[in-house]
């Protein structure tokens, strides 16, 4: 038995998108509770993926961090309290972005610039960038795409099933393309 603990599932997703990822994990026998995984739940094997909180290495290492562990940083993402430090991706607070790779990837490219243009002595840009959405993978068949406004609040178009798992394989691929060359494609942040 596979039992997903959390406190909502698909929170980030449209009403009709979550039903769906709902309905494909019941098919697959998947149990869904609302709540919090303890110690006393007693299983064979337990899977502990938290994407809400970053490991302590930031705070330890005397960056100031929020309340999630995430390094808060500047517009350039530079720390902000070192500024000869950037930070991106899942460990970075970048005001307006989650975690996700739809995020990291642009980050990591933008600080790559920045990085250089401080090198040059040329003046550093601010980063920006609007989502799109977001994709569920449900199996090698099966997905959910959520188109989401560019600050990404979730609009009512969707997709699934095997379309969406064809999708969600492209988005995989662009990204693995796009981090081994080091570059990526953003759309400017909603104003």
């Amino acid at each position: 038995m596979v039992r997903l603990v959390g406190d909502q599932l698909g929170a980030s997703l449209g009403d009709a998108a979550r039903r769906r990822v709902s309905e494909v994990l019941s098919s697959l026998g998947v149990e869904v509770v609302r709540g919090t995984w303890t110690a006393v739940d007693n299983s064979d094997l337990t899977l502990w993926a938290v994407a809400a909180q970053a490991g302590d290495l930031a705070a330890r290492s005397g960056l100031d961090t929020d309340e999630t562990g995430r390094v808060r940083v500047d517009p350039q993402l530079r720390s902000t309290s070192h500024p000869n430090v950037y930070a991106v991706g899942d460990t970075a607070a970048v005001a307006g972005t989650r975690a996700s790779c739809q995020a990291a990837l642009p980050q990591g490219a933008h600080a790559a610039k920045n990085v250089l243009a401080e090198l040059r002595g040329d003046e550093l840009k601010p980063f920006s960038m609007s989502f799109v959405g977001q994709n569920v993978s449900l199996g090698r068949q099966n997905a959910v795409i959520q188109h989401a406004h560019r600050n990404d609040v979730p609009t009512r178009i969707w997709f699934g099933g095997r379309p969406g798992a064809y999708f969600k394989e492209q988005v995989c691929r662009f990204a693995a393309t796009s981090a081994r060359k080091g570059s990526a494609v953003t759309i400017p942040g909603p104003r």
